[in-house]
């Protein structure tokens, strides 16, 4: 059981203590500020194992920082930690907090890193394994709300994983950005939690300079989704905390439901959404929840879950087959070169992220991963390498467990690039429609559908260009 009691600017605040396999539970404060919960008998063990546990302020829904227990860089509580933890006095400021916890309590060592190994796909380079609740650079962030968690200066969600491959002859171009220094295995939670646009009027300054925040609030406020979803074991529901949260219901628990595979007595899936609908904030980085799992009444499980984006707006088609194109997208608007539907290409702007320093301004984002889907009848027509062509900045990846059956992945391994760089990639789009998903089919001739230039991150973000075309 965690004790205490919160002071300073407690509106709409709680605590998360998150434990360092990324269990947490979530302490809300009484009318006069103090906190009492007690940890499920089935998570006890993780705030005694390995890095100890961290508090985390969470206000309105958002992380605000982590709670300085007592000392500089004192971020941790002991594994040792006896049955009543008073965490005492907590100060809420507005980079998280500060406490005034028990030196006996708290854990006072440095960086502690678990495992490291050597990897064959780079030359003279560490790995570290890193546990979600860890703090591989020590800032007090976990490393599941640190959105650079090895503190190398570049976004986990720009970094390629050492679970993808990339050709031999590639990986001095990856080096030569940064973009393959991550010092360990980026921290995922089981659970899928991200930003998802899908849109075609997207607002990007490369082609409209005088862009204002108002415009880009309007418009994320209508393209921006924040949405979950992982496997369920048979037997088990899911529901997600989301106490303080403007979409949350009164009493703060969204229940989850699985699709029918969970029925069945095998694995199913659950995918949620949950709409970010006016808002008044730009970008949902650092929405934070805790996602429950239960068999029966009992708790299994009660993860902490946070978004880790700085997504402002999707990447931005300029031409197709040759011909500029004016937005919004529809397929009564969209037009190609020609009467062929061959080879098409397509000229698009990066992703852009919302910074503030030194001022507030829109800059391309790289380190995307991209593919090229056409949506047909119950599923997807994906293209493969030997269906496309792409400009010099993209560099083709793959993996184990994909094999190819899914299309070319490209890789964006500039993570820091200029603004205003166009990027172009040429499908071959009868032979993309070879390549259908299962249960898939072609769209009919003279029918709707749309060929989609997906950009996922590295934190499992996604930005999509739709491009709605009637089918030949």
């Amino acid at each position: 059981t965690f004790t205490g009691k919160l002071t300073g600017d407690v509106a709409a605040t709680s605590l998360l203590i998150v434990a360092d396999d990324g269990e947490a539970v979530r302490a809300v404060p009484d009318a006069k500020g103090g906190f009492s919960v007690a940890v499920p008998s089935a998570l006890t063990g993780s705030y005694r194992r390995d890095n100890g546990a961290s508090v985390q302020v969470i206000k309105y829904g958002y992380h605000l920082g982590p709670v300085n227990l007592g000392g500089a860089k004192v971020w941790r509580l002991t594994t040792k930690l006896p049955a009543v933890v008073d965490l005492g006095t907590v100060k809420i400021t507005d980079k998280g907090g500060s406490a005034t916890t028990s030196s006996r309590l708290t854990d006072r060592r440095s960086l502690r890193l678990k495992t490291t190994f050597s990897r064959s796909l780079l030359t003279d380079r560490k790995d570290i394994w890193a546990s979600v609740g860890g703090d591989v650079d020590n800032d007090g962030l976990p490393n599941l709300f640190d959105r650079d968690s090895d503190g190398n200066g570049v976004p986990d969600g720009a970094q390629m994983s050492l679970d993808w491959k990339v050709e031999a002859k590639n990986v001095a171009k990856l080096n030569s950005k940064n973009v393959m220094t991550r010092s360990f295995y980026a921290p995922q939670l089981e659970a899928r939690f991200r930003e998802d646009f899908r849109t075609s009027t997207p607002v990007n300054t490369n082609v409209n300079p005088s862009a204002t925040l108002e415009q880009l609030q309007a418009y994320q406020d209508s393209a921006s989704q924040v949405s979950m979803g992982n496997q369920i074991m048979p037997g088990r529901s899911v529901f997600f905390d989301c106490t303080g949260n403007y979409f949350c219901t009164a009493d703060g628990i969204v229940p989850v439901v699985p699709d029918q595979g969970n029925q069945k007595g095998d694995y199913g899936h659950f995918e949620t959404a949950l709409v970010l609908q006016g808002t008044g904030r730009l970008v949902p980085d650092g929405l934070a929840g805790m996602l429950i799992e239960k068999k029966g009444s009992s708790i299994i499980s009660q993860r902490a879950a946070v978004i880790r984006s700085s997504i402002a707006s999707p990447a931005i088609l300029v031409s197709a087959g040759g011909v500029k194109q004016k937005y919004p997208l529809t397929a009564e608007t969209t037009s190609i070169g020609g009467a062929s539907f061959g080879n098409l290409t397509f000229e698009f702007y990066r992703p852009q992220e919302l910074q503030t320093k030194p001022s507030l301004f829109m800059a391309d984002r790289g380190g995307f991963i991209y593919r090229v889907v056409v949506y047909g009848n119950n599923g997807v027509l994906a293209c493969k390498a030997d269906n496309m062509q792409w400009s010099k900045q993209l560099i083709p990846i793959t993996n184990d467990w994909d094999k190819g059956k899914n299309g070319q992945y490209l890789f964006d391994y500039d993570a820091k690039p200029k603004n205003g760089e166009l990027l172009s990639i040429t499908i071959d789009f009868w032979g993309c429609l070879k390549n259908p998903s299962e249960g898939a089919t072609q769209p009919a001739s003279g029918q709707p559908a749309t060929i989609a230039i997906e950009a996922n991150d590295w934190a499992n973000n996604r930005a999509t260009i739709q491009f709605p075309f009637i089918m030949p």
